[in-house]
């Protein structure tokens, strides 16, 4: 698809949606990748409150069943607080005659209509972080970041920090409207209350370019980016990574390259800068006494299997998503005695406020 294409994919959108006096389009924020793109647009509510909401849908009728699959991974995880929840959807069938094509019609095809939370990227973040004094990311922070990044190339995430005490948040409100109508769709949200950041991908992720394998990669696709055999002997004794065989028919498929680039994220974020490649990221977390003193033992051995060479000993997407989600809820300030200082309420909240939060004009 050219770029004349993919712009009248973002004009129809603005057309649209941007008819009604009480829904504004927001210029500057388009995505737009390889097979979706996205739209922001502002919606004055009943009650003189605002919103901004996202509009996503695929840029080519060959891409239309990957919207349909997020939605249904959306709706899956709906009201889980980490993850942008749907406001509406709506799929009628693509225009397909040409003369209808140069015809003004409503938009059609499937699309979802996201929450959006006005907050940094991953990148704005490692920015402000770089030069902190005494700092360190909490773990529940670091498992919503992991736990969003898991779905970064197909879904529009937020990472969310926990306020309460080894509970994660729920909004408790309904999201299931039918009608592509913001307005019908659901109260006005509870996230305005509690700031997040978000992490979307466009296809090009706003971290470090699209969440895919390393660019050093090796010719077998394990990721060695020019590894000495000795090296990765060494990193798989490390971490133990024989004791995690991969589990027939329950494999990452066609994404653990993916797995492989979040595992590097993350290291990234922890040290708050771009490192060079893949040794390096499996040289820092190896480090644990020096690089991450701090860090949750379980979510450090995940962070570390992500970089596997061997994909199949990287973790499987179930086995993260339950793990992630259960220590979530259950660990509070006193699993990380005695670091507790970190994961507190009021040290969450002072982090977000320090370093996340940001309005839109």
């Amino acid at each position: 698809m050219t770029d004349a294409e993919k712009r009248r994919i973002v004009r129809e959108c603005k057309e649209f949606f941007g008819k009604g006096p009480r829904i504004v389009y927001q210029p500057g924020n388009d995505g737009c990748g390889e097979h979706a793109m996205v739209a922001l647009f502002k919606e004055t509510l009943d009650d003189n409150k605002s919103r901004f909401f996202m509009v996503k849908r695929a840029l080519e009728e060959l891409w239309d069943d990957d919207i349909r699959n997020e939605i249904a991974h959306l709706t899956t995880l709906e009201h889980v607080e980490h993850v942008v929840n749907i406001l509406a959807v709506k799929d009628t069938e693509r225009r397909t005659r040409q003369s209808e094509r140069k015809t003004v019609l409503p938009m059609r095809g499937p699309f979802i209509i996201l929450e959006y939370l006005e907050n940094g990227t991953l990148e704005k973040l490692m920015i402000k972080t770089a030069n902190a004094k005494d700092f360190t990311f909490p773990n529940r922070f670091l498992m919503s970041v992991f736990l969003c990044l898991m779905f970064g190339d197909m879904h529009t995430l937020c990472i969310g920090v926990l306020t309460g005490s080894g509970g994660v948040e729920n909004d408790g409100a309904a999201a299931t409207a039918a009608e592509a109508t913001p307005a019908a769709a659901t109260p006005y949200w509870k996230h305005d209350e509690a700031p997040m950041l978000k992490a979307i991908d466009f296809g090009s992720a706003q971290y470090g370019g699209p969440i895919s394998g390393d660019e050093d990669e090796d010719e077998d696709g394990g990721g060695g980016g020019g590894s000495t055999a000795d090296f990765l002997v060494w990193y798989n004794m490390t971490h133990k990574l024989a004791e995690f065989p991969a589990l027939p028919g329950d494999t990452n498929t066609g994404i653990d390259a993916n797995i492989l680039a979040i595992g590097k994220i993350m290291v990234e974020l922890i040290a708050r800068k771009r490192l060079e490649n893949l040794d390096v990221c499996r040289r820092n977390i190896s480090d644990k006494a020096n690089f991450c003193p701090q860090l949750d033992p379980e979510l450090w051995s995940l962070i570390a299997r992500c970089l596997a060479s061997d994909p199949a000993q990287r973790p499987r997407l179930t086995e993260l998503q339950d793990k992630l989600y259960f220590d979530l809820s259950n660990k509070d300030a006193k699993f990380y005695r005695p670091n507790e200082q970190w994961e507190t309420p009021d040290a969450l909240r002072e982090f977000r406020q320090k370093f996340i939060s940001k309005k839109l004009p």
